[in-house]
């Protein structure tokens, strides 16, 4: 079983209630959206680690100029 842990789950409610704010959504935290944020943390996630992963390798994955 997949849960979300409790600070993504307060940093997107946080960040969904602004965006109903700012938009006038009637609806502030429907499933779909929790479901999207986590796929965006988690996209973020990703991102970091393969950044960390080039730094600690020393850049090998990137390209480099001759």
């Amino acid at each position: 079983m997949i849960t979300t842990l409790p600070g993504l789950y307060w940093i997107s409610v946080a960040m969904l209630k602004t965006v109903s704010l700012i938009f006038t959504i009637d609806e502030t935290c429907p499933v779909i959206h929790l479901r999207s944020m986590n796929v965006l943390f988690a996209t973020g996630n990703f991102a970091l680690l393969w950044k960390l992963v080039n730094v600690l390798e020393g850049g090998c994955h990137t390209v480099r100029k001759h």
